[in-house]
């Protein structure tokens, strides 16, 4: 079984996100925000997050 890593710290991506930001974090390839935030840094990491938003918005609309 071919499992996803974690871009920053290698460990498995989880299957389930509890919070927004996870869940954009994982669809990028991190494990979590905070390894998100760590390897892209502030601005990057949240204009990831501000993207994927916006792109939710479009959908609902």
């Amino acid at each position: 079984m071919n499992e996803e890593k974690c871009r920053l710290c290698k460990k498995p991506l989880p299957k389930v996100a509890l919070a927004f930001s996870n869940r954009v974090a994982i669809e990028e390839g991190w494990c979590c925000w905070m390894c998100m935030i760590s390897d892209l840094g502030d601005k990057k990491a949240y204009q990831v997050l501000s993207n994927k938003a916006r792109e939710n918005r479009e959908k609902r609309r």
